[in-house]
């Protein structure tokens, strides 16, 4: 019976440690979440309309699909980074847009709405995502600046 109870007092120590540590980590993380009723939600998804083929022709004079890039909705940034990279093929032509203009370039608006067609995302649910997909462009424009600073010469 003694031992029966160590068991259960170790377990109980156990889980709550982990239960710190999860609360730790979540309080540190910020997460978005829609607080709309699901069913009534996918209603609204339904009524939308969301395009099929969004083509972007590029400097070079090949036009490409943004809708045929790999990417899923739980990961999301990533799909983002890589329409990023194809649309800004100069990554100084990134970073010499100030973070308060990049809203108003053209190829952000349609890295915005690729995002809510590849998705077929509600009003609410691409409002609600672009809040942190809005932060990947941003972080991402801060590394590639970082990146540049290095490789430049001091000279300069």
């Amino acid at each position: 019976m003694l031992v029966r109870h160590d068991r259960l007092e170790t377990m109980m120590r156990n889980s709550f440690a982990n239960q710190k540590k999860i609360q730790n980590i979540l309080r540190k993380q910020k997460m978005n979440i829609l607080l709309v009723d699901a069913d009534a939600n996918e209603e609204s998804v339904v009524n939308e309309s969301f395009q099929l083929i969004l083509e972007h022709k590029l400097p070079n004079g090949s036009t490409i699909d943004l809708l045929q890039r790999k990417g899923v909705k739980e990961h999301a940034n990533l799909y983002v980074t890589s329409l990023m990279d194809t649309l800004f093929d100069d990554p100084e032509e990134l970073v010499s847009i100030e973070a308060k203009d990049l809203p108003n370039d053209y190829r952000y608006n349609l890295i915005k709405e690729a995002v809510r067609n590849k998705f077929r995302l509600s009003k609410d649910e691409h409002e609600t995502m672009w809040v942190w997909l809005h932060t990947v462009m941003l972080a991402k424009r801060r590394t590639i600046d970082a990146k540049l600073k290095k490789t430049r010469p001091l000279n300069q």
